[in-house]
């Protein structure tokens, strides 16, 4: 797994809680979210795996309540 870095998230904050991000940047590009995984909370930090609409993997990561985000490159897919 990469290195943190910061980044910024376009997301929707839904009633029971969780997180619905939409867009994100990563470098000098913005990603556009189609899936997102099982959310999860350790020591105020929000943790929200994505998957990108070329099918790479990522995991958003939120310190609340500073809002402060960054994301981590999970892994890039293979084609055979």
């Amino acid at each position: 797994m990469s290195e943190a870095i910061p980044t910024q998230v376009q997301a929707d904050f839904l009633s029971d809680g969780s997180v619905r991000p939409r867009q994100f940047t990563y470098g000098d590009r913005t990603l556009d979210v189609i899936y997102t995984g099982r959310q999860w909370i350790e020591n105020h930090t929000r943790h929200v795996p994505v998957m990108t609409s070329a099918h790479d993997t990522f995991e958003l990561i939120v310190v609340m309540p500073e809002m402060r985000w960054s994301v981590v490159r999970i892994n890039k897919p293979t084609f055979v």
